[in-house]
Parts: structure tokens; sequence; C-alpha cells
């Protein structure tokens, strides 16, 4: 989906306003933890709140991805003589950068951060495990803590993981006809939760308590790893935020990325009749080469989201298969793992993405192109979806064409066919089939934490995709907090859920003066929601009306 570019614009932003370290050396004799590749020597750190921690940064987690291997799925990391240095992060996968509009990172990128109070003293006593998948439509962002800073995290005594993981074409492509069944970017993130698992204990984290949670793309990844037979045993809870598996943008049928990668191939001189053909013309080419063609899709056709999740059919002998089958398919079918999950979207999800509406064509390509968007949402074919976009069309804009004056409208029905939709059917589908627990959220405080607003110099009221990110992580524009603010509250009583969540499966295990409102699990019955605003409560039936319009278009769950 073009739109998706501002959300990778977003993160790009965010980790390029500025060169502030989150942490900082103490001392020169930093701290040491033998892991399964050798010893690591950390670093020790101040977080914003004046508190202490340890920090290991750029821990190579696969084998570089580079050569034969590009393409490949990930390879268990080398072991290394001496001492590892973790003492700065990893580089970020290749992507352009916002700021420069140079391409930046490197295909060695498989690193991860790991963030602990202390080192334990007692193996017996662990701590809950949070790891970080991060967003930017599966084609940007990376795991630093210039944006995901984990000082906030820290205060409630969990370990905190931030992961990299491969972006576009070489972490999604799929050409089933070349040996390439695609979800390469998922297999590092699986990887990755392998690492932890060995690995994690050595820094105080609990492997029998490991939560992954994301934000956009990182939200649908979180999601995808409850679909998978990869990510067996590897995590205990999950949260979702603003995506997941079944968000329009998330997934994409094999053919799809398939006719993608040929047309990407023309783009740069990669011209091929076959599967076979293309991908020896794609090893032989430079890995920036492949992001040059991310943000060019009124000349390529091909948009930002092309190269993404999608379902294996495990036909290629020896590989593991991540995603058996379309997402809402498995859903449905129970085939999941049962574990506590938590998800929901922000109340204008959209106002992130109003710059797209200032192009001078954008409105006349969005009205006449209306009924492709509510394919794409709802997967109908040719022959209904006419009838159903019209239906969906008269809803949000009435008798009024799409314009600048109908922007009001707009943000509320983008919100919905991105962001809300996928989030509303999931939280049906996991209360109707699950026997864990689901909590669903819908987040309406507007602050000064709210990152994207923020980035973007956006004034118009609402919650804007990527704000909540401000009430979980220090990042390099978070205003200082004042004690007794609003925000303050916020933050920490989104902190504490959060943290409770990975420690029990529970946001509010119990009730104190930060949680004096019990957060009850959605049924099947009666999928409640709550509300995260100045006063925050358990509301049922989350934004009825719309959800009404658009299960109408897909039929009974």
């Amino acid at each position: 989906m073009a739109a998706l570019l501002l959300t990778a614009l977003l993160f790009l932003f965010l980790t390029s306003m500025s060169n502030r370290g989150r942490v900082q050396e103490e001392d020169k004799e930093g701290p040491l933890v033998q892991v399964e590749q050798g010893l690591l020597r950390g670093l020790r750190g101040l977080s914003v709140r004046e508190k202490e921690f340890l920090a290991f940064l750029g821990i190579p987690y696969a084998k570089p991805p580079t050569g034969e291997l590009r393409f490949k799925a990930p390879r268990p990391p080398e072991p290394w003589n001496g001492t590892f240095e973790a003492t700065e992060e990893g580089s970020s996968c290749p992507q352009i950068g916002l700021m420069s509009q140079k391409k930046e990172g490197d295909e060695n990128c498989l690193f991860l951060n790991v963030f602990t109070n202390k080192l334990p003293e007692d193996p017996n006593d662990l701590k809950a495990v949070m790891v970080w998948i991060h967003g930017g439509a599966f084609v940007a962002g990376s795991a630093t803590s210039v944006m995901f800073g984990p000082d906030h995290l820290l205060t409630e005594d969990i370990v905190f993981v931030s992961i990299n993981y491969r972006l576009g074409i070489l972490g999604f492509l799929s050409l089933p006809g070349a040996g390439i069944p695609g979800n390469n970017g998922m297999k590092d993130q699986v990887m990755a939760l392998r690492w932890v698992q060995k690995n994690i204990a050595k820094f105080g984290g609990d492997p029998n308590r490991v939560t992954i949670f994301g934000q956009s793309a990182g939200g649908a990844s979180a999601h995808f790893h409850l679909l998978s037979p990869m990510s067996t045993g590897l995590f205990h809870g999950a949260i979702s935020q603003s995506g997941t598996g079944l968000a329009s943008w998330a997934y994409a049928e094999p053919e799809y990325i398939r006719g993608a990668a040929f047309k990407i191939g023309a783009k740069i001189r990669c011209d091929a009749a076959d599967d076979k053909e293309l991908l020896q013309c794609f090893r032989e080419t430079p890995a920036t080469d492949f992001v040059d063609v991310f943000g060019y899709e009124d000349e390529t056709g091909v948009s930002l989201g092309e190269f993404r999740p999608t379902k294996e059919d495990g036909s290629v002998n020896g590989e593991e298969v991540f995603l058996p089958g379309r997402p809402a398919a498995l859903v449905s079918s129970r085939k999941f793992h049962v574990v506590p999950f938590l998800t929901g979207i922000n109340s204008k999800e959209a106002l992130t993405f109003t710059a797209l509406t200032e192009k001078p064509s954008f409105w006349d390509k969005f009205d006449k192109n209306f009924d492709k968007v509510v394919a794409d949402v709802t997967g109908e074919d040719v022959s209904r979806v006419k009838e159903v976009s019209e239906r969906i069309k008269r809803y949000y804009f009435g008798d009024r064409k799409p314009s600048e004056e109908t922007l009001d409208s707009f943000i509320d029905c983008f919100t919905d066919f991105s962001f809300f939709i996928g989030a509303d059917r999931a939280v049906k589908k996991h209360a109707a089939f699950s026997t864990a627990p689901v909590y669903y959220y819908y987040f309406e405080f507007e602050g000064d934490l709210g990152v994207a607003k923020r980035a973007l110099n956006v004034t118009k009221p609402g919650v804007a995709h990527g704000d909540e990110l401000g009430y979980l992580f220090s990042t390099a524009i978070s205003p200082p907090i004042e004690e007794r603010s609003e925000e303050n509250k916020t933050l920490t009583t989104v902190v504490k859920m959060w943290t409770n969540f990975a420690k029990t499966g529970d946001p509010t295990m119990e009730m104190n003066s930060i949680l004096d409102i019990k957060w009850n699990p959605a049924t099947k019955r009666d999928p409640v929601y709550l509300d995260i605003n100045k006063e925050m409560g358990m509301q049922h039936a989350l934004l009825k009306e719309r959800a009404a319009v658009w299960d109408e278009a897909f039929g009974p769950l």
C-alpha cells in the first residue's frame, strides 16, 4: 500500500534525528557475559530516569546473510575468538534514509541488543523478557535505541531485547520456482527468538517468560508468530500495536510477490524469462540497488508494501515453513499458538499519512481506485467488489466526492481499512477460537509524548499511527517528562500494563495506585476493550457502526 511509505519514513526520521547515544560508557571494563558464541563485553548506562542499566549492543544472532546466503533462510551464528565488544549497535538493514535521501544500512545486519538492570546473582532469579520487533512497512526501520530506548520499561525490572531483520526484497522475496519460498525476514526473527531461548538466562531473563511485541509491521510480525509452526515454544505472549497479520497491508499471496519481483527486475536491469534467471540476476545485484525502487510507486507501479510475509507450500526441500496458509484461515481453523494476546489501535491512525493528500493527483486516484482499496482489505473478487466499495464509500463520504473538504472522513476511512478492521477481526477471531485471554485497547490519550505527530508536525486532533510509542520508549525527540503531568501518568500506566502482561499474561494482575481499573479480556459474546485516555475505562464494541459496515463486506467470521 502506497501510504505505508510514510510509516517507514516516520521511523527513519526519528532514527536520524539525533546521534545521541542511549548508553554511555562509565568504565573501561564493562560487564561480561558468556553466551553460546563466546564472551561478550557490554556497557554500563544511565537511563533518562537516572537509573543504571547494562547494555549489550550489536550482538550477531545469525551468520551475515551475504554472498551465497542472500535470499536464504538465516543460518546459526559462528562462535568468535576472544571477547566480543558489544558496545555499539549493529548496522541497520539496507534502506533509504529520510533525512539524507541516501542509501543506508548494510546486508550484514542481523544483530540484536539486550538491556537489563543487572546480571543475575542467582540463576533461579530470572526476569520476564520483552522482545521488540520494529515497524517500518517491512522495508525500513531498525532496533536502534535512539528510537526505542527501554528506559521506562526497565523501571519494571524486565529484560529488554530489540532485533533487526531483513527488509524489502532481501527479506521477503518469494520465487518458489527458484527455491525461494519467502519470509526470510520473518525467519530472521525466529532465529533471534531461538538465540534468546539459548542465551537470555545469562542476562537475567527467563526463557519461559518471553513476550514478543511490536508496532505496525512489527505488530503484524508478532501476530504472524502466533500462526507459525517455526515459532513454537519461542514465546509465551504477544502484543500487536497498530498492526496484525489480518491487516490489508500485512500479507500477500506468493503470486503477487512474484509478479512484483519481475517488475522490480525490469526496473533494475534484471529482465528475466523465469524465476531462476531472475534470482541469478538478483544475486549479482548490489544490495543497495534494491532500496532505490521502494520510493517510486508512481514511476514503477510497485508500492512500498509489495514485499511482505506470504504463505509457503513446503515444496522446498529442507526448508522450514514459517507461514503454512493465509492468516485469516489459520486463525479460523485454530492453527495458532494458544498464548495471551494483546492488540489495539490508536484513535486517528491515518493522521500520520495526511501528507499524501497534499499531492495534486491524490484525491482523484483515491476516488477512482477505491474499489481496489476495498478489494485489498476484504479479498473480494472483482465481480462483487464494485458493489461493496460503493456502499463503503457512501458510508464514509455520503454524496460528496473525496477531496480536501472530506479530510476528516478520509482519516476515519483510512484508519479503518488500514488498521482498525484487521485488529478488530483478529480480536473477534481469537476471542472465538482461543482458550487464552485476548486483550483489546483503543488509545485515545493525546499528549506531548505522541512521537509521530511531533516528528511530522501534525496539529490536527487525534492519536496518530506511532504516537503511542512515546508512552513506552524514550526516543530522540521525546520531551522532558513532568512528574505530575497527565503524560507521565499515562506513560506509567501503559508501561505497567505492558510489563505486567509480560510477567503474568494479565496486564492488570493487581489493583493499586497506578492501576485502578481491571482490564477484562474480550470474549466472543462481548469484545470489550480498554479505552486508554485521561480517564481509563472498559467499553463495549469498539467503533461498532464502522465495524458493522466492513463486517457486511467481509461476511461472517
